[in-house]
């Protein structure tokens, strides 16, 4: 379906065999905007024509997605990406579906389901950017009211700084110690990317990602990342952003793959590490959310769930989003 329709013209096909899921997935759809297609029968969906619809919501079970009939309503959903969006509802096995998204470009987003109130409001921000013009912004992720602070990433050195920031605002909210640690790893990762991987030269090629991690790197004005974080005692959210762009979705599926599949040693002794702090951040969030405009700017968005334990969380699946900004011009 064509991008040119009004909001109030789309639809959203949403598939649950749960009638509560698919009254919650109902109420997210609507709340865009758009009107919402529920289908809570298995043989139906799998016949659907996704191209009739402006975006596609799949809730799959461990058993779904294989067989001819999850196949072929997946490779229609690839025809017809990008006009039909298309996001994944999941319970477990997030791996998995991780790997999909090597070999189906239309596979973006990985919701992982909770069975609570956040299950509609992520999907609600997920259909708001796939419908709107902004992808970018750390405040759709944060409660009303929730003001993030915002902290220039300008040298290396300062690295350690910039953690502590964002550490000192998780211990205010009391936040278990296994936790904190968790922020203090995505926290890191993240700058460090924007430090030493973001930056290009005017050919396109990375300023500093030959250097070792260890030697210091002072950004020029032109290549400050900006870092802002918040937190609600349920929620604590981490975002990086850099002026270049230079991140690819196919770059970031193929660092993760190889580390789900490899292992991170492996990754070490084969590949040098390369996407091993994308790997960390990933294992330490509930949901990784990269926004990407080529050439102009990359954001990520770390999200951690506070409310349960820490085993809990190391057992639940986590949510993976790419948007991509195609450029109006």
């Amino acid at each position: 379906m064509s991008d040119k329709r009004s909001r109030s013209e789309r639809r959203v096909l949403f598939y649950s065999p749960d009638p509560d899921a698919a009254e919650r997935g109902a109420l997210a759809i609507r709340s865009v905007g758009v009107e919402p297609v529920v289908v809570q029968d298995e043989a139906e969906v799998q016949g659907a024509d996704p191209g009739a619809y402006d975006a596609v919501v799949l809730t799959l079970g461990p058993e779904d997605g294989e067989g001819e009939a999850w196949t072929a309503l997946l490779d229609r959903c690839e025809a017809a990406s990008p006009g039909s969006k298309l996001v994944l509802l999941i319970s477990d096995g997030a791996e998995r579906y991780v790997e999909w998204m090597a070999h189906r470009a239309a596979v973006n987003h990985i919701q992982a389901l909770r069975g609570d109130a956040q299950d509609g409001a992520e999907l609600r921000i997920t259909l708001a950017k796939l419908f709107g013009h902004d992808i970018f912004g750390l405040d759709r992720y944060v409660p009303w009211g929730v003001h993030p602070y915002r902290v220039q990433v300008e040298d290396s050195r300062d690295k350690a700084s910039y953690v502590r920031e964002v550490a000192a605002l998780a211990e205010r909210f009391s936040v278990a110690p296994r936790f904190v640690e968790l922020v203090e790893t995505v926290t890191d990762e993240l700058c460090t990317n924007a430090i030493f991987n973001a930056p290009r030269d005017v050919g396109g090629e990375g300023r500093y990602a030959h250097l070792n991690r260890r030697d210091p790197v002072a950004l020029e004005p032109r290549e400050v990342a900006e870092l802002r974080y918040g937190c609600d005692g349920d929620t604590l959210a981490v975002a990086v952003r850099d002026p270049f762009g230079a991140l690819s979705r196919e770059t970031v599926v193929r660092y993760l793959v190889r580390c789900l599949t490899q292992g991170p040693a492996e990754l070490i002794t084969v590949t040098g590490g390369a996407g091993l702090g994308l790997y960390r951040v990933y294992r330490a969030i509930s949901q990784l959310v990269v926004n990407i405009r080529p050439g102009v700017a990359t954001e990520m968005i770390g999200l951690i769930d506070l409310r349960c334990s820490i085993k809990e969380f190391k057992s639940r699946p986590k949510s993976l989003h790419i948007f991509v900004e195609e450029d109006d011009s």
